[in-house]
């Protein structure tokens, strides 16, 4: 794969293209701490003391993208003290449409009764533990069903079945990290 290119499973960005850095309104809304995801790609991968260089400035890693991105949470200005720190290739918000896991992955489809909209059953991943209560208070308000929190996993998250437009309106969140399939587990034995 090309270095510079950021391999998502939804999508593929080229930091090169001339509109890719331009700037663009937010999509996602701010957490209730006043943060969203964002991808930064540095020139070169991050040093760990680069690493804590950036956490001081405010901005928290929450994952990495190989083979020289990440994602991390922050403000708009502690994304731009980062930003005039370092050399960046690409920062970008992190938008919805790379949370959107379900659809490729192939999510359980559950037929609606009565005609409705087709809905999935996914787990809706946090950024943060604390954020977990204000999304699933966020989907029942979008008239989310079987919203239930779930703890057997690495991301604080919950399970539910969302239909398509109630997937979008969560992933424009930004206190959202991932939507993807939901297995329930089975016994073989």
């Amino acid at each position: 794969p090309d270095p510079e290119k950021i391999l998502l499973l939804p999508a593929t960005i080229d930091p090169s293209a001339p509109s890719v850095n331009a700037y663009s309104e937010p999509v996602c809304s701010l957490s209730g701490e006043g943060t969203r995801l964002y991808i930064i790609q540095p020139e070169t991968n991050f040093t760990p003391e680069e690493k804590a260089e950036v956490e001081s400035l405010g901005a928290k890693f929450q994952g990495n993208i190989p083979p020289n991105a990440y994602i991390v949470e922050a403000g708009e200005k502690e994304l731009a003290a980062v930003k005039e720190k370092f050399t960046l290739l690409y920062a970008g918000e992190f938008l919805p449409e790379y949370k959107l896991l379900y659809v490729p992955g192939g999510a359980e489809r559950v037929e609606s009764v009565g005609g409705g909209e087709d809905t999935y059953f996914v787990q809706v991943g946090a950024v943060r533990e604390e954020y977990v209560p204000a999304i699933m208070q966020a989907a029942e308000e979008l008239g989310v069903k079987d919203a239930e929190r779930i703890y057997n996993t690495l991301e604080p998250c919950f399970r539910a079945h969302v239909t398509d437009v109630q997937a979008r309106r969560l992933a424009e969140r930004g206190d959202v990290a991932f939507i993807e399939p939901y297995a329930l587990e089975e016994i073989f034995n």
